[in-house]
């Protein structure tokens, strides 16, 4: 969940609409996202391109739906001194894999989350930028409103683990044209703010892990995303997503090694992914 569950991914809303319907008890969805370079929450982690596979369970209850499942990162080609990588040079690998459960419910026009997700860095080479002294925990919780032409969204996320502190991001997303007539293909645009409240730098203490440089708003973003929306019997999505990011603290900034990429305050990076989700034991089922 690098891109966000930290938000919801596509194929989540097939499996909200799966449960909330009443079609089905037990869902499962996987996403296969391409991203270049692997940017987390305006954090440039890998400069190259990364796969990025993510599988859930959702089990629908009253009023609301339980999910857990796991997201992996790939970095698909070998590192150089020129480029970012979490997982360090040489060959391809996976550099990360996060475990998180979360739980959801409507409540009237306002759609409620509140979850944990672990995440787990795989860097083991002298050069990683990333290793297991990284690993850490965030608690995060979150509403949306559902009923308006205009979606807002606000998450905070709290780390209770190596970083500490909370981060919160808000966003705002909006359809802008459905051809033809919302099915199959569906344009929304989105912006996004990042605001961190305590994971900078903590001189008090400096084995303690650090996402930022300082407090404040660290990052806007602008993406645009198509969807196109095929199957009957099974769903299937995919979706381009372009971004345009606008960088405030001066750890987003750093794109890549270079010396002048140290202060880069705008960078463009888009990512394709392929969604799909099906019933597993439907209602009324022993």
């Amino acid at each position: 969940m690098a891109a966000d569950v930290r938000g919801l991914i596509p194929a989540m809303s097939m499996l909200i609409g799966l449960v909330s319907s009443g079609q089905a008890q037990v869902a499962a969805s996987l996403d296969l996202t391409m991203a270049t370079p692997y940017v987390w929450r305006g954090l440039t982690r890998a400069n190259g391109a990364s796969l990025q596979p993510e599988g859930f369970l959702s089990l629908g209850l009253a009023n609301g739906f339980l999910s857990a499942g796991a997201w992996a990162n790939y970095e698909m080609g070998p590192s150089s001194p020129g480029n970012l990588s979490d997982i360090g040079s040489a060959r391809p690998g996976y550099s990360e894999v996060n475990l998180w459960a979360q739980y959801g419910r409507h409540l009237g026009e306002v759609e409620t989350t509140v979850g944990v997700v672990h995440y787990r860095h795989l860097g083991t080479r002298a050069n990683a930028r990333r290793t297991s002294i990284d690993n850490t925990t965030e608690l995060y919780g979150g509403f949306q409103l559902t009923s308006t032409y205009l979606v807002p969204k606000l998450v905070a996320y709290v780390d209770v683990d190596h970083v500490r502190g909370v981060y919160l991001e808000g966003s705002a997303t909006v359809p802008l044209l459905a051809y033809p007539f919302g099915n199959p293909i569906v344009f929304y645009a989105t912006g996004l703010a990042g605001f961190n409240v305590s994971q900078d730098v903590n001189v008090l203490h400096p084995d303690q892990g650090a996402t930022f440089e300082k407090d404040g708003l660290t990052h806007f973003d602008f993406s645009l995303r198509a969807t196109l929306n095929l199957g009957h019997r099974i769903p299937l999505s995919f979706n381009l997503e372009p971004h345009w990011q606008y960088k405030i603290d001066q750890f987003t900034q750093r794109t890549s090694p270079e010396a002048g990429d140290a202060r880069r305050h705008v960078q463009f990076w888009f990512g394709i992914s392929a969604s799909t989700a099906v019933t597993l034991i439907p209602v009324g089922a022993r």
